[in-house]
């Protein structure tokens, strides 16, 4: 027997976690959690890049950067089931790394010349 109303289809559980700050009452899916730290691990590298003079831990620093926005581009594609972001993120993640290392050579011969 097939189900005619929405009430007859099978329900879904979903787990979340639940919390507080301040009195407000938050929850959040695990997927969204991980997304959130993802963005608070985002923070480390470009505070490494405001703090350092030195311009080889610069581009270290944006190179974290990049890898770490296409990851979290790719997760945005996962959980939206959007494929399109999913290849914007993998051209992100190819295309951007090597054009920081052909930076990176021309730095070297410019220091050597």
């Amino acid at each position: 027997m097939q189900p005619t109303h929405i009430q007859d289809l099978p329900q879904l559980s979903v787990n979340y976690f639940e919390f507080s700050i301040f009195n407000f009452q938050f929850s959040i899916l695990p997927m969204n959690g991980i997304l959130i730290a993802q963005i608070g691990a985002l923070l480390i590298p470009i505070y490494e890049a405001w703090q350092d003079e030195d311009i080889w831990q610069k581009m270290l620093a944006f190179a974290s950067i990049a890898t770490k926005t296409s990851i979290m581009i790719l997760m945005v594609s996962v959980l939206r089931d959007d494929w399109m972001i999913g290849v914007v993120g993998v051209l992100i993640l190819s295309v951007g790394n090597a054009s920081l290392m052909l930076l990176a050579h021309v730095l070297k011969r410019m220091n050597q010349l």
